[in-house]
């Protein structure tokens, strides 16, 4: 049997709060040769629909502000002064137990679908920042970072210790 055409696909349910669900299903067609191995072309191929499905379920799923199911790499939050003008997206392993700055939701994130449920919610004079050093990100919010270290305000930004870390991005 000579196999010339190999199509596959992919498709999944996933329940979203308030009653609603969302079902991406994606199918990809490879034409190969005689030489080629069908069943390995058919594995790369049903790998790949799966990548993107599972990428589409978590995209959906932080979009209504839950936690991806699939993502892998590291978690971050959404926090904000309380008033909702300055949002920030930290790793998850920062503390933040102030009340000048306020968990936007329980959920962790991936760093795009942080900054994605963020940038929604800001108002239009808001500024959002991003910060994925743990450290930096816990000079923000105020707790310690070692010893050594001194308490901040968020309002305290400009303040930073230029000489700490000359390649320090925020």
């Amino acid at each position: 049997m000579n196999i010339t055409t190999i199509t596959v696909g992919w498709s999944e349910t996933c329940s979203l709060p308030e009653y609603c669900n969302v079902k991406p299903s994606l199918t990809l067609t490879a034409q190969i040769g005689e030489d080629e191995d069908a069943q390995a072309t058919t594995n790369a191929l049903l790998a790949e629909v799966k990548k993107v499905v599972h990428e589409q379920v978590d995209e959906a799923l932080e979009t209504v502000g839950c936690a991806p199911k699939y993502y892998e790499g590291p978690r971050y939050r959404v926090v904000y002064d309380g008033l909702g003008a300055l949002m920030l997206v930290i790793p998850t392993e920062v503390n933040v137990e102030r009340r000048s700055c306020r968990e936007m939701i329980a959920a962790t994130f991936s760093l795009a679908g942080a900054e994605r449920y963020a940038k929604r919610r800001l108002p239009p004079e808001g500024v959002m920042l991003t910060v994925d050093d743990p450290a930096q990100a816990a000079m923000l919010v105020g707790q310690p970072v070692g010893e050594g270290a001194r308490d901040m305000d968020i309002d305290d930004v400009d303040e930073v210790d230029d000489d700490a870390d000359d390649d320090a991005e925020f």
